[in-house]
């Protein structure tokens, strides 16, 4: 039976966590504490709580009043696959009963940092990180048994791993999990993970059960999913703490804490306020170090070094992935006085083989805007040495209205334009992204060929992006003439500007198309920072 307080009468989101005795037990409360001193929205917090006790342990007191002062409510829960399976208690969180819309799993070892707003990525009936790596086979080979154990057919589309960039079928982290309440998602990701856990390609691969059963068990419902980016379930123990911060911090273990400034900041503040928190951290041997060890130095990262215009510039290059605003850019240019040249004969071959080609267009003085769509993806140096006095503006645009405004035209011209970036990138890319390019070039199913294209377009980008003025577009309205001329004019780059243009028909998508955008490019788009449009 539950205790604890009543819910909101019509909370949006339940927040669902472990919380058993031990190290888990702090960093419940410091989760719990978190989520109460960010979050803006309607919800009510549940803590799972293991049962029998003769396993799991008994809350201490203090922890019990912490989590009554903090609203939560108690749930006793029991592992549904094997007590020896420690991570399988995660699973009986999902059916948790209440009146929420949706329900939202969080691993206890994860602080909420800010809120999260109300992002359409969330409007579908589930949302998850992909893994951070390929920790289980990216091959469909590996796949084939379980879903077919599971009795469920294989996905359609192969996703991205968010720091390794792997592709493979879906295969998510499940330590944040959105998910529409009333749908049994519970039951079915135990039934999915009991069933192939038997199964020997599973023998050497128990750790990843929850992970491997989770996308066969949304696959089974049939559900539309968003592949969420970092901010959501950002891994701290593989990559620095960005600015601005994730909404959701994963850290696994106190030494990361100790080593991350906001976080020690965040958990020494907490337990500040609430004596409780730290009278239970004070009883765990590396959790009390946490409060005792000072504040590390921030790390300086150096100042990115910006291009801005100058005396010496006499020109502007406008790139970027197509139709996300170059053309309205360079036409806003235009009515500003300045001189435009739409994708200049020569210059694109010039930047693909890095040689210095003589421009009789370029005139002998005065300011001229060049248009080269792709010229991103020419080799390293190329653009400053065959355009050494240019500055490069790179036009970028959520991916749903730039796949939107691909799919007015015939498919076969974006297979054109990526057999084309295959023959001009082959003598200087990688092997790894050159390899995806192939694969991009060789997928039959048109939507996600699209998503991946994007997707693949954007990794270069972002590669570059301390060489480039990164403009950002809406769609309220064209481009102004006074805007341009700030890119142009201007003593100081607009490393976030964002220039409105005109909307593409959303109609022009279908529900294949959203959900391989959702599926493939929500990470990129976020690096980018043009996610959530």
């Amino acid at each position: 039976m539950s205790t604890g307080p009543t819910a909101p009468a019509n909370p949006r989101y339940a927040f669902v966590f472990v919380c058993q005795a031990g190290e888990i037990e702090v960093k419940a409360l410091l989760l719990a504490a978190s989520l109460k001193n960010t979050l803006r929205c309607q919800y009510e917090l549940i803590a799972a709580v293991p049962s029998p006790a003769s396993i799991w342990g008994e809350l201490s007191p203090d922890t019990r009043q912490q989590l009554d002062a903090f609203g939560v409510r108690i749930v006793p829960i029991e592992n549904p696959i094997d007590p020896d399976y420690r991570i399988g208690n995660k699973l009986a969180c999902i059916d948790v009963p209440t009146r929420a819309g949706k329900i939202v799993f969080l691993d206890s070892d994860i602080l909420c940092l800010r809120d999260f707003g109300d992002p359409a990525s969330l409007r579908v009936p589930f949302a998850a990180k992909p893994a951070d790596l390929r920790t289980f086979a990216a091959a469909a080979e590996a796949w084939v048994p379980l879903y077919a154990a599971a009795g469920v057919a294989l996905p359609r589309l192969h996703l991205p791993t968010t720091v390794s960039g792997e592709f493979g079928l879906p295969y998510f982290n499940s330590g944040v999990i959105f998910v529409d309440a009333g749908l049994e998602f519970g039951r079915h990701w135990i039934d999915c993970a009991n069933t192939i856990r038997v199964t020997p390609e599973m023998r050497e691969q128990r750790h990843w059960l929850d992970q491997i059963s989770l996308p066969i068990a949304a696959h089974r419902l049939g559900l539309a999913y968003s592949a969420l980016d970092e901010r959501y379930n950002f891994p701290a123990h593989l990559e620095p703490l960005p600015d601005p911060v994730p909404f959701f911090c994963h850290y696994h273990w106190p030494r990361i804490v100790r080593h991350e400034p906001v976080l020690l900041g965040a958990v020494r503040a907490l337990a500040a306020a609430h004596p409780a928190i730290a009278r239970v951290m004070a009883r765990e041997p590396e959790w009390a170090d946490v409060l005792d060890r000072a504040l590390p130095m921030p790390t300086v990262q150096p100042a990115r070094q910006v291009v801005v215009a100058d005396s010496a510039t006499s020109q502007i290059l406008i790139t970027g992935i197509p139709d996300s605003g170059a053309k309205e850019l360079l036409q806003a240019l235009e009515r500003s006085g300045c001189r435009t040249i739409d994708e200049p004969a020569g210059l694109a071959a010039a930047l693909a083989s890095g040689h210095v080609t003589p421009h009789p267009e370029a005139p002998d003085a005065g300011m001229v805007a060049l248009r080269c769509e792709l010229a991103f993806l020419s080799p390293p140096g190329a653009i400053r040495h065959v355009l050494p006095h240019a500055r490069a503006v790179a036009c970028v645009r959520d991916p749903f209205r730039a796949i939107a405004a691909w799919k007015t035209r015939p498919h076969a011209a974006m297979t054109a334009s990526i057999a084309s970036t295959m023959e001009s990138v082959r003598p200087w890319l990688n092997a790894d992204p050159f390899a995806q390019l192939a694969r991009i070039a060789g997928l039959e199913d048109a939507a996600e060929q699209r998503a991946t294209w994007w997707w693949w377009l954007a990794q270069r980008l972002l590669e570059r992006i301390d060489e480039l003025t990164i403009v950002r577009f809406g769609e309220e309205s064209a481009a102004s003439a006074e805007q341009a001329r700030a890119l142009v004019a201007g003593t100081h780059a607009l490393p976030t500007s964002e220039v409105p243009v005109p909307a593409t028909r959303a109609s022009v998508l279908d529900e294949c198309d959203r959900q391989a955008i959702r599926a493939i490019c929500m990470q990129a788009a976020a690096d980018l920072g043009v996610a959530d449009c």
